[in-house]
């Protein structure tokens, strides 16, 4: 099969509507993925991109220059990677060829967002704007990994862990006004999902599925967990109404 001259570009929701009511990660997440930021040669980026064209996965991959980060020694020192998937193992699997077959590397200037589509997108940004959530998810985040890396990441300015009231407000015409550089970003629903940016570098591909397993995992148990007792306010209510407007179900 050829090499595509273009990296395809993944769908705002990368599932179809026959899979919404066959195919979950588990009973309140439909889909994941992640932004890996990540140094890669271009033979590298060939075979990635061969990769998801043998399987079938064009259409949830897509891969572009990003200027935020660098990593030397690499062809492509700024490569950002997004994938995503109704199926936990074919993320793994994903993330497993990308670094043990396509040779990327990281460094503490890269970061690894997780992406999740949750069923009821309206109630899950209520439940993730909400400072006791982020607060219960700080902690658990906190219990979990340790070690510079990790630690490090709330000390820039890409990964609040809290709301800040003076950036989260409604414009005249009804938008949202937030800041994206927060560690739950739930502006995010523009494409359907909730974004956690709080992971660093992944060092390897054990330690990325690791950390993807365990956000995911973490970020259905909170919802379970508050998805009743957190009423609406009027910011997530009109990013409610926005998500509903904006996201595009093939």
């Amino acid at each position: 099969m050829p090499i595509l001259t273009h990296e395809p570009r993944a769908k705002s929701l990368p599932v179809s509507r026959r899979d919404l009511d066959t195919k979950t990660i588990d009973r309140h997440i439909v889909s994941a993925g992640f932004e890996l930021e990540v140094g890669i040669n271009e033979s590298g980026r060939e075979e990635l991109i061969r990769y998801v064209q043998d399987r079938g996965l064009e259409v949830f991959y897509r891969g572009e220059r990003d200027g935020g980060f660098n990593v030397p020694g690499r062809e492509i020192g700024n490569f950002e990677i997004r994938f995503y998937s109704t199926n936990l193992m074919v993320l793994a699997d994903f993330l497993r060829y990308a670094y043990n077959q396509c040779g990327v590397k990281t460094n503490e200037s890269c970061g690894f967002h997780v992406h999740i589509a949750f069923g009821d997108l309206a109630t899950a940004i209520s439940v993730f704007s909400s400072d006791e959530v982020r607060r219960d998810f700080e902690r658990r985040y906190r219990e979990r990994f340790d070690g510079k890396r990790y630690m490090q990441r709330f000390l820039t300015k890409h990964c609040r862990s809290r709301n800040i009231d003076q950036e989260r407000r409604l414009s005249p015409e009804g938008d949202i006004i937030a800041n994206k550089d927060s560690a739950i970003n739930v502006g995010a629903y523009t494409r359907g999902t909730i974004e956690f940016r709080i992971l660093p570098n992944q060092l390897s591909a054990g330690e990325a599925v690791e950390s993807l397993e365990w956000m995911i995992g973490t970020a259905s148990e909170l919802y379970a967990k508050h998805k009743d007792d957190i009423p609406y306010s009027l910011i997530s209510l009109s990013e409610a109404i926005k998500a509903v407007q904006r996201v595009v179900v093939v």
